[in-house]
């Protein structure tokens, strides 16, 4: 089957492409045919079905308005944080609900809202599954100066890219049934410029 044409990154002298619609947990054979060069070879895709050795269950009385995680599991047994149906983890405007720098995690059906900045975010993370989660209420609001291209500032700060899910320099992360919705602030129109804003997740990395 052919996937999408590859898009030369010029900064890291790459090509690259998404590929879609694969199912999980599978042996996968790819070629690469450039003008004067072919590739082939084997690759597996992730399976969402992993090994948990401790289950956590979180309550506002341990969440204490954020939680910053850099405990890790092992890929024999991944840590599931979890809440009772109905729990309510609240960050109360601190930056981040929750910021996870370890490895091999599952947030599994964990309702978050009132973040500053970003409902969850990943920092230096691997092999990490967010699924079923409820994220509302994140972001910061902002000035709109119509002198700045129709922007939200927070004093001389653009504010752009406030997340439900904030991806930074992390790798093998699924997210998967979650529901991010009714973020704080707001995004310039098109009738200014290309928009600036909160968005429901972000990944982005930095070199």
């Amino acid at each position: 089957l052919p996937a999408y044409k590859p898009v030369l990154s010029a900064d890291r002298k790459e090509f690259r492409l998404s590929i879609f619609n694969l199912l999980e947990n599978t042996c996968y054979e790819y070629r690469v045919i450039g003008k004067n060069s072919r590739q082939q070879g084997f690759f597996t895709t992730s399976s969402a079905d992993v090994p948990v050795a401790e289950n956590i269950v979180l309550t506002p009385e341990n969440f204490k308005n954020h939680l910053v995680i850099s405990r890790s599991g092992s890929p024999d047994g991944y840590i599931r944080y979890t809440a009772k149906p109905g729990t309510v983890l609240d960050a109360q405007g601190r930056k981040y609900g929750i910021f996870i720098k370890g490895k091999y995690m599952i947030f599994d059906g964990l309702t978050i809202k009132n973040a500053e900045w970003d409902g969850i975010r990943l920092e230096g993370a691997n092999n990490i599954i967010i699924r079923n989660c409820d994220i509302s209420h994140f972001g910061r609001v902002g000035v709109f100066r119509k002198g700045k291209l129709g922007r939200f500032y927070e004093g001389k700060t653009l504010l752009n890219q406030d997340s439900g899910i904030w991806i930074l320099n992390s790798s093998h992360i699924l997210v998967e049934k979650c529901f991010v919705h009714d973020c704080n602030g707001h995004a310039n129109a098109w009738f200014y410029v290309h928009p600036a804003g909160p968005k429901a997740m972000s990944a982005k990395h930095a070199a």
